[in-house]
């Protein structure tokens, strides 16, 4: 008898092993919201079911969906919260919410990043003239506010021990920086968390970290893109965490010490998603942190995993980990740049060896980035927005398309779908081979869906709305299609075709009719 109850205990630890080995934990233990403000935390467990909520702040409450549990409801005052999450395989997650009634990010950050058009063609000059692109083509209005100087910058070597601005294309940077503010805009710069950046041209941060906070908050900067190559202090997950948190809490201090609010200073993380930032990244200070590989101007890209394609890939596994305050970065926007980026467009791919996507492939690409709440990074040359032929990248440039790369990235019905305060990425609920469906949650009630042909033909798509978990059964809803604006009505139980082009997305926007 007490053989038969030792091996029965001894089969049910081994079951319960097998389960937790085998269940996969996927939702945020940091999330973020502003007081008062609609709030959702979605808790995707496979192999296992959420059971209860452990200490549930008032004014949250655990719901349903077919694969997975989700609290919902109304963010309690600011504070911070800890509440545990209980499996059906024993295990439990404690999750700590951070309410506050301002946030560094409480929607995704918009702008324009340097590196792909210009690399080192970048200069004070250059910088103005592009500011000036981000408000005479309504691009700031659209709420593109952040220009970003991304890498080659600075001189080979530091000066004094700080970094030292290339004299001959940026004399001064703090009057550099009061110029963009005169325009209602905000300025970013870029240093890494290795000894040297990417390019191998300027120093890292890394050991430095409290001096360089201080000359960019000095400097009147906004945002520091963080990057990740060289890194001294090693490679791992932890150890990335801990020169990521260094830069994260010398920013803070920097902020503070200038007399300066630390929300209002952007620290983002550009690691590549290969350490899985999503699970850690909001330890550091950051609010945001690339996700994916260099994002280049090709449909697939096998050669270094930066197509859309690769980055959809990404995205249906991390969507339950974005949140307010913390983005999951796609990386720059390729939209307009038409095969004329420098390592965007370098080297090519055997899935696309005519560099430059399609234009139905840009429309895919910003709207799949706004489906997915990632933040919003022009990263062609805007001076070129008016078609006329102009050579600041180094390369002589005419865009024949302007207007229609215009219509795409200023798309206000698009925009909104980022910028939504409830703060969801897109989930995928048909993962077809030729086709993906993508659901999003929006603050009002509303729902997006978008639909992306990954064939090589044009396709009619029919999609049952029933597949669509965040719609009310049985009930009407007007359809809008973010496209063109029309707008139909359609019943939550019908079905809906869609003609897509090759690699294209249809994407549309879902209220409730009272």
């Amino acid at each position: 008898m007490k053989k038969a109850l030792l091996l029965s205990l001894t089969l049910a630890a081994a079951s319960l092993m097998q389960a937790q080995e085998t269940a996969a934990v996927r939702f945020a233990n940091r999330v973020y919201s502003l007081s008062g403000k609609p709030f959702m935390h979605k808790l995707v467990c496979e192999g296992c079911e959420v059971e209860r909520i452990e200490k549930l702040p008032e004014g949250l409450q655990l719901l349903s969906r077919p694969n997975y549990k989700y609290l919902y409801g109304v963010a309690p005052k600011a504070g911070k919260y800890t509440y545990t999450v209980h499996l059906s395989n024993g295990q439990q997650q404690n999750v700590t919410l951070v309410v506050q009634d301002e946030l560094p990010q409480p929607t995704p950050f918009m702008g324009i990043l340097t590196w792909n058009a210009f690399d080192e063609h970048i200069s004070n000059d250059i910088i103005l003239k592009i500011s000036d692109a981000l408000v005479n083509f309504g691009l700031r209005d659209a709420g593109y506010r952040y220009m970003c100087i991304d890498d080659k910058w600075a001189e080979h070597d530091r000066k004094e021990g700080h970094l030292n601005p290339v004299s001959s294309k940026f004399p001064d940077l703090k009057k550099l920086t009061d110029s963009v503010h005169s325009k209602g805009l905000k300025i970013g710069i870029y240093s890494d968390a290795g000894d040297y950046t990417c390019s191998g041209a300027q120093p890292g941060s890394y050991s430095m970290e409290r001096t360089d906070a201080t000359d960019f908050v000095n400097w009147g900067f906004d945002l520091l893109k963080y990057d990740f190559c060289n890194a001294i202090g090693g490679d791992t997950p932890a150890e990335a965490e801990l020169a990521y948190h260094s830069m994260g809490r010398a920013l803070d201090n920097a902020m503070t010490s200038a007399g300066k609010n630390p929300n209002d200073f952007l620290f983002y993380m550009c690691e590549w998603g290969g350490r899985k930032p999503w699970e850690w990244a909001a330890n550091t200070g950051a609010s945001c942190w690339r996700a994916t590989a260099d994002t280049r101007d090709y449909w697939s890209d096998t050669t270094y995993n930066g197509g859309v394609l690769q980055n959809i890939g990404v995205y249906k596994e991390i969507w339950p980990y974005t949140g307010v305050n913390r983005w999951n970065d796609a990386d720059m926007l390729v939209v307009g740049l038409h095969g004329t980026g420098y390592s965007s467009n370098d080297g090519g791919s055997k899935e696309s060896p005519k560099p430059g996507l399609t234009q139905d492939e840009y429309r895919t690409n910003f709207a799949l980035w706004c489906m997915w709440s990632s933040p919003l990074t022009l990263s062609n040359n805007i001076t070129n927005l008016d078609g006329k032929p102009n050579s600041l990248t180094g390369k002589e440039v005419t865009n024949t398309l302007y207007q229609e790369d215009l219509d795409i990235i200023r798309n206000a019905d698009l925009i909104a779908l980022d910028q939504d305060p409830l703060g969801q990425c897109a989930e995928p609920v048909i993962d077809h081979p030729e086709y993906i469906v993508f659901q999003k949650d929006l603050a009002n009630g509303d729902v997006a869906f978008s639909i992306t042909n990954l064939s090589g033909n044009e396709k009619q798509i029919s999609l049952d709305f029933s597949t669509l978990s965040a719609l009310q059964k049985g009930k009407e809803y007007s359809v809008k299609d973010l496209w063109n604006g029309k707008t139909d009505n359609y019943n939550s139980n019908s079905t809906f075709t869609a003609t897509v082009p090759v690699h294209g997305t249809a994407v549309y926007r879902m209220t409730l009719k009272k």
